[in-house]
């Protein structure tokens, strides 16, 4: 009866635990949200307009990597997608108009700033596993020099700027041609 009750405990301890595996490994998966999550989610309880036609909105079109998108004038869109042996890289930058208000940037213009990719055929702006979205005020480039250097602003701040819910709704416009 002892070895009956011993043999139990045991099968009961190993699957809790190969439960508790599973589970960690769960959370610890990559993010992979689709376009329309990330829409709903990030602008739900906003009174944010949806960019339409008469927003004079722009297209960009990458026919070589088979995407096209909206967004309004005065934005920018840097390509940087790229093949590696075989396989194509698809990442693009969302930039912002400049604005000089913010405290952080000791009045140097900034943009906003989004990186976009696509992961298993979904455009995202969550490019890297371990660091969730890729978003942040910058210093505009200058001339010659790639580097960019970002203000350190709360999460909380950037989501609640006009900047990341227009960025947010150009990242929804994104389609596969």
């Amino acid at each position: 009866m002892k070895n009956l009750q011993k043999g139990s405990t045991a099968i009961v301890l190993l699957v809790i635990i190969l439960l508790g595996v599973i589970g960690w490994m769960y959370i610890k998966q990559p993010t992979r949200t689709n376009i329309q999550s990330i829409d709903n989610q990030e602008t739900r309880g906003t009174t944010l307009p949806l960019l339409s036609q008469s927003d004079n909105l722009l297209t960009y079109t990458n026919s070589q990597f088979g995407y096209t998108l909206k967004y309004p004038s005065g934005w920018k869109i840097e390509d940087l997608s790229y093949t590696y042996q075989n396989n194509n890289s698809i990442n693009f930058r969302i930039f912002s108009p400049a604005r000089t208000d913010i405290s952080e940037s000791n009045g140097q213009s900034v943009t906003f700033d989004m990186l976009v990719c696509k992961i298993n055929g979904i455009f995202t702006n969550r490019c890297y596993q371990n660091y969730g979205e890729v978003v942040s005020f910058v210093l505009p480039y200058k001339a010659g020099n790639q580097a960019v250097n970002s203000l350190n602003l709360s999460s909380d701040f950037i989501k609640n700027t006009p900047e990341y819910k227009t960025a947010v709704q150009i990242l929804s416009s994104v389609k596969s041609i």
